[in-house]
């Protein structure tokens, strides 16, 4: 499963359309291991737990930019739309845009 697939019913938007105009650059896609090591860090450092079938579909098929990433993990949770412009978010997406900048620390 996708984790877009994943998502259905929730209310937030997982595209990187609109993000402020503001363009966060091309990336390598993920491995499943920094993937995994990655929601294990949000989950014990930020709170992010409660993804349910997310979790493995990100960790399967981890979206191919760290925006799309950061956003699935909160639609998620359950954050509303006003989520993307929220201090919390910002610091999820800085997090998740070194991990598929440098890969996760070993």
């Amino acid at each position: 499963m996708r984790w877009s697939e994943a998502l259905v019913g929730h209310n937030l938007p997982v595209t990187t359309d609109g993000f402020r105009g503001q363009s966060l650059g091309t990336y390598d896609v993920i491995s499943r291991r920094d993937a995994d090591l990655l929601l294990n860090w949000l989950c014990a450092n930020m709170g992010f737990c409660s993804l349910g079938s997310a979790r493995a579909a990100l960790v399967d098929a981890p979206p191919d930019a760290p925006l799309e990433f950061a956003r699935a993990v909160c639609a998620a949770e359950g954050l509303d739309a006003d989520v993307a412009d929220s201090h919390l978010f910002r610091q999820v997406l800085g997090i998740v845009t070194d991990a598929y900048r440098d890969g996760w620390p070993t």
